[in-house]
């Protein structure tokens, strides 16, 4: 993969620390792919249950930046309410600048409610008593509290929470369709054919969340925004510098 940027763009040399929560799913993998290419990241910090194959042997330039954290159950980070410090034993201390949430489970499960909504709300929390600047997560269009759609209400629910917590800048990602997941899941089998739904790859929306998180530290942003599906594409398609590029490997549908 050829990297996207050539020179840092980051005042005075500056390089970020990344957190990721939910990375072994298909945005979070393309994701960290990006964050490896791109040189204004220092460190990314990958907490999940599985450890994926392309994270094995990676080269030095890769390894040097990636720290991994497998966890059995997800309970032991972020079930807040019966271990509400148990984060502090598992992730490392840093100065972490952005968490990245890419937590998603299938809506037919019964743990759905617990991962998209209670997992999803409990990382904004830790990453407010973590003083972490930027919260990144993945939500979906028309996503709202007010569907009687379970997959859409449930999103929107942990929307809803999530703005209220004090983070000073906050990204909610509403994207619609992820043509190429890897694992169906019974919300989006549905809305992929629901005609009010856009679609996008896993491969630009893991750009599109990177090249948000460098535009929220280029400029020093502090701002609570939903982004919608239009909006995400375009920051596809445009350097946080605001020049645009090309990227072959990047496709539009």
């Amino acid at each position: 993969m050829e990297s996207i940027y050539d020179t840092p763009i980051l005042k005075d040399g500056r390089k970020l620390n990344a957190l990721i929560i939910g990375g072994s799913g298909a945005s979070g993998r393309e994701l960290i792919d990006h964050i490896f290419e791109n040189p204004n990241y220092e460190s990314i910090t990958v907490l999940s249950r599985r450890r994926i194959s392309r994270w094995e042997n990676l080269p030095e330039n890769k390894l040097k930046k990636f720290i991994y954290i497998q966890v059995e159950n997800l309970d032991d980070v972020l079930d807040l309410e019966k271990n509400p410090e148990g984060y502090k034993k598992i992730i490392p201390e840093m100065n972490y600048d952005t968490l990245f949430c890419c937590l998603g489970s299938r809506s037919g499960r019964p743990d759905f409610i617990k991962v998209d909504l209670d997992f999803v709300v409990a990382t904004a929390k830790i990453t407010e008593m973590m003083k972490i600047h930027h919260l990144s997560v993945v939500s979906s269009q028309r996503a709202s509290s007010d569907s009687w759609f379970n997959y859409l209400k449930t999103k929107g629910q942990a929307e809803d929470v999530i703005m209220k917590i004090d983070i000073p800048c906050i990204s909610i990602l509403k994207p619609g369709f992820i043509t190429d997941r890897d694992e169906s899941r019974t919300g989006e089998k549905i809305a992929k054919y629901l005609p009010f739904f856009d679609k996008i790859t896993s491969k630009n929306l893991g750009l599109a969340m990177m090249n948000m998180d460098l535009l929220v530290h280029l400029k020093e942003i502090k701002q609570k925004k939903k982004w919608e599906h239009k909006e995400i594409e375009e920051m596809v398609y445009m350097q946080p510098s605001g020049c645009c590029y090309k990227y072959k490997s990047i496709v539009r549908k």
